[in-house]
């Protein structure tokens, strides 16, 4: 008996320091995801049931803390799919959102030993005959990187330099397939389809642990930055020390700024209005002219600086460039023509779009695009504030929705999924900023723009021709004249739309600052009265709005 416990202690001993310094704990922390995994659905099978409607709430909030509790302890990607969790917020229930936006916060970071290793493996040297007054401990970490700061080895050069977690890649095929696992387990946990983009969501997150594809994301969006008036005057991209960097290490140009967080701004002189207005103009112009798409906009990837030419303005440099999606022309076309077509109220060709994107549900897709309630023809009332069993009730009734509005998901541009992450995150921006901008009426002007200056685009109503060819008028007078006309009316309709929101705009404005002189209390303005709009219509079908800035 004590020679089988010897023998049986000796392989488990084995076994944990194979796993030790072999695998960087993968065995370790992928037991602790599958244990957790069991008792997680073991709970939901026996206790989400109608009889226990009251009680509901407190189950989502232990199982929201076991897998935080897993994500935290494993560390590296999980702290990425913790974030991702976050990001169903439209899908989950609130005791979710309110535990996975602290994945936001700052990681673990390397010790720096580790940090020589890499060095001496990529480079061939020690960090210090490259650089000088290279920085023992990160300025900043976050899942899969830490920053330190040093300069240019002999000069006077000061760099940022990213350095990939070491673990990281070790870990990384096991933490994608536990990913799976879990995403799976939420599939038939909650009955929706959520497996379907697991293979484009693995293939981006695996792109950031690539440094030289960083580097490169980042002239590419220099570039485009280089072609628009505007945001070559007024974004900025920090230059890549390719002789310094590899696959595992960026040694970029040091920034000196401030993150875009309003209390800095306030410090340093920024105006909060001209910084938003650049911002949604960069994303704007990503989504709806390059289609290469920055996904990850946070307000840690934002920085503030002084303009470089011209005195009392801002300029903001964009950082961070690992999570890159590329749409190709037809979908950034086709999701222009979406947002003109929710403004000139062309149902048809919204019913066209969607339904040639495997949805079935335009009132859903609409709202999400916009994140503001949207309906055909009815406007969005505030509904009575519901029991716990109707809650029960919306939940079950949102799952059979999404399980109709999701037709068919091969058909489904996966570009929406990170589309819809960066237009989330900015307007999350927006509201943290008090509101300065009409997001909504910047972003579909930019929209529209990108469809050209040719009126055949106000003429169609349906999307039998999306190649916006010119009529030929002289075939048909009366058929022209009717065009013309219905294109002035079109283009008349959507910019009436947007002068009522401009100045429900302003009237929130004027609201926004009567109530901070007499009240001296802030509000995040219009983008807030959106949210709480937003939050009311989604109780409507079961779902829960949550902003990362909202503790």
């Amino acid at each position: 008996m004590n020679r089988k416990l010897l023998k049986i202690g000796s392989v488990a001993t084995g076994i944990f320091a194979a796993d030790y310094f072999l695998l960087d704990n993968s065995l370790k922390r992928n037991l602790r995801t599958l244990s957790y995994g069991a008792l997680i659905t073991a709970d939901y099978k026996l206790n989400f049931t109608i009889g226990n409607a009251e009680k509901i709430g407190s189950l989502h909030k232990r199982t929201a803390e076991r897998i935080s509790y897993v994500c935290r302890e494993n560390g590296g990607l999980y702290i990425k799919f913790g974030q991702q969790i976050a990001s169903l917020n439209h899908v989950l229930p609130e005791e979710y959102a309110e535990i996975f936006y602290k994945f936001f916060d700052e990681a673990p970071s390397a010790d720096f030993e580790r940090v020589i290793k890499i060095f001496k493996n990529d480079f061939g040297v020690h960090p210090d005959e490259l650089f000088d007054e290279f920085s023992v401990h990160p300025i900043a970490s976050a899942s899969i990187a830490q920053v330190h700061s040093a300069k240019i080895k002999g000069t006077t050069t000061k760099v940022a330099i990213k350095i990939q977690k070491p673990e990281i890649k070790n870990q990384m095929f096991w933490d994608f397939q536990m990913y799976k696992f879990v995403t799976f387990c939420f599939e038939k946990l909650f009955d929706l389809p959520l497996c379907w983009s697991f293979d484009y969501i693995q293939r981006h997150f695996q792109s950031e642990l690539d440094f030289i594809n960083e580097g490169k994301n980042s002239e590419i969006c220099a570039q485009h930055f280089s072609k628009v008036k505007n945001l070559r005057e007024n974004c900025y991209v920090p230059k890549i020390y390719w002789d310094r960097s590899s696959s595992r290490v960026l040694t970029q140009e040091w920034i000196d700024g401030v993150k875009l967080n309003k209390t800095l701004l306030e410090k340093n002189s920024f105006s909060s209005k001209t910084v938003m207005e650049v911002v949604v103009d960069i994303f704007s112009n990503q989504i709806f002219r390059s289609g290469f798409v920055h996904c990850d906009p946070h307000q840690g990837n934002i920085l503030i600086r002084p303009h470089p030419l011209q005195k009392n303005k801002p300029q903001i440099v964009l950082i961070d460039h690992g999570l890159y999606v590329s749409c190709s022309p037809e979908f950034v076309q086709n999701y222009a023509l979406f947002w003109k077509s929710l403004f000139t109220q062309d149902s048809q060709t919204l019913e066209e779009i969607v339904k040639n994107w495997g949805m079935s549900d335009i009132q859903m897709f609409a709202t999400m695009t916009l994140q503001k309630p949207w309906k055909k023809d009815v406007a969005i009332h505030i509904p009575q504030k519901p029991d716990l069993r109707e809650i029960y009730e919306m939940q079950v009734e949102a799952k059979q929705r999404i399980q109709k509005f999701l037709t068919n998901t091969n058909l489904i541009p996966k570009e929406l999924i990170f589309i819809g992450r960066n237009l989330n995150i900015v307007r999350s921006l927006n509201k943290h900023l008090n509101s300065p901008v009409n997001r909504i009426n910047l972003m579909a002007t930019c929209a529209v723009k990108s469809l050209g200056p040719d009126w055949s685009v106000w003429e169609r109503n349906t999307m039998r021709d999306l190649s916006f060819k010119r009529y030929d008028y002289n075939k048909d007078f009366i058929n022209s004249f009717i065009m013309f006309f219905k294109s002035r009316l079109n283009y008349l309709k959507f910019q009436t739309t947007l002068l009522v929101s401009a100045i429900g705009f302003r009237f929130s404005k004027t609201l926004q600052m009567l109530q901070y002189y007499i009240l001296n209390t802030q509000s995040g303005g219009f983008e807030e009265h959106l949210d709480k709009q937003m939050k009311e219509a989604s109780k409507k079908i079961g779902f829960e709005i949550r902003d990362p800035f909202d503790g």
